[in-house]
């Protein structure tokens, strides 16, 4: 596991997201965490926080993201950019 998985994963943790439950990259989103779009909302702003990156919340490809996983590839391809 890379430093960006266990920071995404250590987030989902300290937001009590998913508590009950056994969360991998793999974990979807509204399935298995239950984010609604407020809680993705908020997921995205501690991790633009933690990675000093800027997502574009407007960008027509979010709501497309169903992992973790998916958030660690917007998340590298972004840090790759800075």
């Amino acid at each position: 596991m890379n430093n960006i998985e266990q920071q995404i994963l250590q987030t989902i943790k300290d937001m009590k997201i998913g508590k009950d439950q056994s969360i991998t990259m793999h974990s979807t989103l509204k399935e298995d965490l239950n984010l609604d779009s407020l809680s993705f909302t908020e997921l995205l702003i501690s991790l633009e926080e933690q990675f000093e990156i800027e997502v574009d919340l407007d960008d027509p490809e979010l709501p497309k993201l169903n992992t973790l996983n998916d958030i660690k590839e917007v998340i590298s391809k972004l840090i790759s950019l800075k």
